[in-house]
């Protein structure tokens, strides 16, 4: 049986990595404009902040699977030699449809 975690997991593998993308390009751009101004106290933390959210989405970027891969995670998690002998067939078609891909 497959956990609903892993359900869930899998469907927001995707915005995950879409949503830490978009944050990397804003505060790149955000560092970009603000190297050039004077550096003052609010700049600084305003920096600072930036620099945290641009090294958190990277590495939200880095490792958090995409669908596919989380989708072959939860195959080798519940695929085993015991059932690799059965229709093996059905039950990667059982999988894909609990996952939602099909």
């Amino acid at each position: 049986m497959i956990s609903p975690w892993l359900i869930y997991l899998y469907s927001i593998c995707g915005g995950l990595n879409i949503l830490a993308t978009i944050l990397l390009v804003i505060t790149f751009i955000c560092l970009w404009f603000s190297a050039e101004d004077d550096v003052d106290s609010l700049n600084k933390w305003h920096r600072n902040v930036c620099i945290t959210i641009f090294i958190i989405s990277a590495l939200i970027i880095i490792f958090t699977p995409n669908k596919s891969e989380m989708l072959a995670i939860i195959a080798s998690m519940t695929i085993t030699p015991d059932n690799f002998s059965t229709d093996m067939h059905t039950y990667i078609q059982e999988l894909m449809k609990e996952c939602g891909k099909l």
